[in-house]
């Protein structure tokens, strides 16, 4: 496929997804905290730092709900380590709003506080989550080169980790209309180790490779945990705190 088809194809489906979308945003002053739903996550990569995220909407949720745009001194702060910050506005490229701040912190068991402050009506000051223990990296190392049958061993430190962890991995290999992508995940026990394949991580993204040229996996260990949403959210939703933690390694088909 030519590079014309495919950017043909991400518009087209970039259309459709705007015609599903519809109006997709809404002032906060025309909402009620009783009707809202709120989707807030903290997310910590390694580097340092922590990343909040807070989705407020209204509506049947996922693709038909619609996200609210802060008004009329509605705003949405973030506290940690001791540290007040204000969410500012973000805008996603296919209409619809969020809102974000960051802590240069990422130590497990951070906790953070999440409040929904309002001009008028009912606030909700009290959403927490802690960031839990990282699955971090012992295996493979940065890099590391594979040739295809080959088993790639996953293995990572264990400490002040509890229940499940989220193995995800993309792959992409250069063909001569761009790269061919392939991606999984599977939750997996957190034993310290795991193997898996170079097939699994290749799946069909090696069809059409360039001669000579070798694919790029991704591998991503994912470590989660749910917190408690203020009850003043009348829709619900979720809070949750990630530790991720990232290696590339090389495959030769």
């Amino acid at each position: 496929m030519n590079n014309n088809s495919s950017f043909v194809r991400i518009a087209v489906v970039a259309v459709l997804l705007l015609l599903v979308n519809g109006c997709s945003d809404t002032d906060s002053n025309n909402v009620t905290s009783e009707g809202i739903e709120a989707e807030i996550t903290v997310e910590a990569t390694g580097d340092g730092t922590s990343f909040v995220e807070a989705r407020l909407s209204v509506g049947s949720g996922g693709l038909f709900s619609t996200d609210l745009e802060l008004e009329n001194g509605d705003r949405l702060t973030a506290t940690a380590g001791g540290e007040t910050k204000v969410l500012r506005e973000e805008h996603a490229f296919l209409g619809g709003f969020s809102y974000s701040t960051s802590f240069d912190t990422d130590a497990s068991g951070t906790e953070f506080v999440i409040a929904f402050d309002r001009a008028t009506g009912t606030d909700a000051p009290d959403s927490r989550v802690t960031l839990p223990g990282a699955a971090s990296f012992v295996l493979p190392t940065a890099n590391q080169t594979f040739d295809l049958g080959e088993v790639v061993q996953i293995s990572w430190t264990e400490d002040s980790l509890t229940g499940n962890i989220r193995l995800e991995y993309t792959t992409r290999c250069p063909t001569l209309g761009g790269s061919n992508f392939f991606s999984g995940s599977r939750s997996i026990a957190n034993s310290g180790e795991y193997p898996i394949s170079t097939g699994s991580l290749l799946g069909d993204a090696a069809s059409n490779i360039l001669n000579g040229e070798v694919c790029t996996t991704d591998i991503g260990l994912i470590h989660s945990k749910n917190g408690q949403l203020d009850p003043n959210f009348g829709e619900g939703g979720r809070i949750t705190a990630k530790q991720i933690r990232e290696r590339r390694i090389t495959i030769v088909p």
